[in-house]
């Protein structure tokens, strides 16, 4: 009896700030389900075109980018091939790349070589773990924004009165603490409690939630008009300190994912980050863990 062959796994569209990219496996092994914070950012491919198209294969042998080393990381590596950039997946421990992701120049297109490694057991049989998901997709966004005039920040985002507010800040900042606080707060709808997609659009410059959330969980694939950037310290009440712009880009570049190993996606990035800390209202947002953020914020008209 002649046999079936296997179902190739599914294509799968990735949508963030707008921006969309394809995959399409090259194998017969489904891919491995997402974590629940990539759900509303994930739908099957559309009619309409992508951002971005990358192919996965499951090649029997890894292969090497060749090119100059452009960043070095504790888990990845990006390298400057000929036709365009490389992006290495080499975690501490790993006895070999775990992936290896060829990206056109404009990163438009290209193709991730996986590892057998990513191959997973299970009692429905093996699963592929989707490679683009964290670092890759931050990496891929990161260079995507940077074309698009726009930035990955790290900082929370809410939206009030259908205007984005994005409270940026380091780790241990406060934004955990601050979403908790928000999201108790009637009329505050999240977009993320960690990392926030911001740039212009033909409506002027948007933010929106992404799937790299935090403690809180809170990743929505939704946007709004930027109403402002608010940089959360701890203080003894709260209140609103306005910021000038070369106070707030000094601030807006500690928080935002920059490419700084490569010269046009910097210039391209910090050029925005400028822009947004000009024409943004800046603020320093001090508050008490148990206080009542959104009523200060309400009452300054935000």
């Amino acid at each position: 009896m002649r046999q079936t062959p296997p179902a190739p796994a599914q294509e799968e569209r990735l949508s963030i700030a707008g921006l969309c990219a394809d995959t399409a496996p090259h194998f017969a092994l489904p891919l491995a389900p997402r974590a629940d914070a990539y759900l509303p950012f994930v739908s099957l491919p559309g009619k309409e075109a992508p951002r971005v198209r990358l192919s996965l294969y499951l090649p029997s042998r890894m292969p090497a980018p060749a090119g100059e080393l452009l960043f070095k990381g504790e888990s990845w590596s990006m390298v400057r091939t000929n036709r365009g950039r490389a992006v290495v997946l080499a975690p501490p421990g790993a006895e070999a790349p775990l992936w290896c992701a060829f990206f056109q120049e404009d990163f438009r297109s290209g193709g991730v070589h996986l590892s057998p490694a990513l191959v997973e057991p299970t009692d429905h049989g093996p699963r592929v773990h989707n490679p683009l998901s964290y670092p890759l997709d931050q990496v891929l966004w990161m260079h995507l924004l940077a074309v698009l005039e726009g930035a990955v920040l790290h900082a929370a985002g809410f939206v009030k009165n259908g205007r984005a507010l994005v409270f940026p800040g380091v780790s241990g900042a406060g934004k955990t603490t601050l979403t908790r606080l928000l999201l108790c707060r009637e009329g505050w709808d999240g977009l993320s409690d960690d990392r926030v997609a911001a740039r212009k659009t033909s409506e002027g410059v948007f933010a929106f939630g992404t799937p790299w959330s935090g403690e809180a969980g809170l990743a929505e694939n939704k946007g709004a008009p930027l109403a402002g950037l608010f940089f959360p310290e701890r203080g003894e009440k709260e209140a609103l300190e306005p910021l000038s712009p070369d106070k707030a880009l000094q601030r807006l570049v500690k928080t935002a994912s920059v490419p700084w190993y490569d010269k046009e996606a910097l210039c391209q990035t910090l050029d925005f980050l400028g822009t947004l800390a000009i024409c943004a209202p800046c603020h320093v947002l001090r508050f008490r863990p148990g206080g009542n953020i959104a009523e200060a914020l309400e009452k300054a008209g935000f």
